[in-house]
């Protein structure tokens, strides 16, 4: 099978298994690169991490968003 009509098959998939070929194609191209695999926080685990930030840099953000 060519390049070609690997293509045209992804173009016939639902739009939810496109979604895996493209998370799959992503994954190789980080692994290619040497960068780690995306990771996603929970809400808690988001709110936790802001507030750090903010806390922690709290004088640069207020200078930064004069």
């Amino acid at each position: 099978m060519t390049a070609t009509q690997v293509i045209e098959e992804i173009k016939l998939l639902p739009k939810k298994e496109q979604e895996q070929v493209y998370a799959f194609l992503r994954e190789r191209e980080n692994a290619k690169e040497g960068l780690a695999p995306a990771r996603h926080a929970d809400d808690r685990q988001f709110e936790a991490a802001l507030d750090k930030v903010f806390d922690t840099h709290a004088g640069l953000l207020r200078r930064l968003a004069k």
